[in-house]
């Protein structure tokens, strides 16, 4: 990542004007997939299309306990390395809420890194929150959903 400074530390929270340049920086990567996903109402909805993207088996994914299962399968299967790049991802946070989008990027770097419930796992998902970051920090909480919302995706 040092020759693109601009991607920062993990959670990658990419400016919407630099998406292309983050697509064309994975693309260059050896042997990584990159996959889109748009979630821009709810958590269920990002969790079902990043199920989507890593290529679960259906039914998809709606929680957390279903995605750690499937998750395990990306292992056994020696599927990956995967890149999710998640567009649109300020719009998720507005609408579902800042506690439930950061709860939900939490969840998500927490099981890539193998920490939640199964530490035998050892595959490497990377993700990418494309938005207008910089636009909803210049708005504060307004105009931003209800930080106090529990996660819907359990």
């Amino acid at each position: 990542m040092r020759r693109h400074p601009w991607l920062g530390e993990r959670p990658h929270l990419v400016e919407a004007d630099r998406r292309e340049d983050l697509i064309r920086a994975l693309g260059a990567a050896d042997g990584v997939r990159v996959r889109t996903v748009r979630a821009r109402t709810s958590v269920p909805e990002l969790v079902t299309g990043i199920g989507r993207a890593l290529e679960f088996p259906e039914p998809l994914p709606r929680g957390w306990w279903a995605f750690n299962d499937y998750y395990r399968e990306i292992d056994r299967l020696s599927l990956g390395p995967f890149a999710v790049v998640v567009d649109d991802a300020d719009l998720l946070a507005r609408s579902a809420g800042v506690a439930a989008f950061v709860g939900a990027v939490h969840r998500l770097l927490s099981i890539a890194d193998g920490g939640e419930p199964w530490e035998d796992v050892d595959v490497r998902v990377g993700y990418f929150f494309v938005g207008r970051w910089a636009e909803l920090v210049s708005q504060g909480a307004r105009g931003v959903g209800p930080v106090d919302r529990a996660d819907p995706a359990g």
